[in-house]
């Protein structure tokens, strides 16, 4: 069975006129997009939390009829943990050079900003 990884960006709590409660989700799409994301009366699976569904490409549809796409899902087959990465240890962290006694503790001490 082919699988397909959605991840489910935002889990908000929608209340009607009438005093109802339902979720609304989005999702990121490949383009870095967001989608509305819809499930069926008959899903079996559905998220209350940031994640990643998984589901079958067959119990899945991109509605474009109206102005905004929105993903229809009729079953979930899992869900998983939305693993979150970060690159600011790309930037600044342990690979970060010393600082000798010779280098400047503040701009201050130092030349820059001075010959303008």
């Amino acid at each position: 069975m082919a699988e397909t990884k959605i991840r489910i960006i935002e889990v908000k709590e929608v209340k009607t006129n009438d005093g109802r409660k339902f979720n609304a989700y989005k999702a990121l799409t490949k383009h870095g997009e967001k989608m509305d994301v819809k499930f069926t009366q008959e899903c079996n699976l559905t998220p209350k939390e940031p994640c990643v569904i998984v589901v079958d490409p067959l119990k899945a549809n991109v509605s474009t009829r109206k102005i905004f796409p929105v993903l229809w899902v009729k079953e979930v087959i899992r869900i998983e943990e939305n693993v979150r990465t970060s690159n600011v240890g790309d930037y600044f962290g342990e690979d970060e050079p010393e600082l000798g006694e010779d280098a400047p503790l503040s701009p201050s001490e130092s030349n820059l900003g001075t010959n303008f």
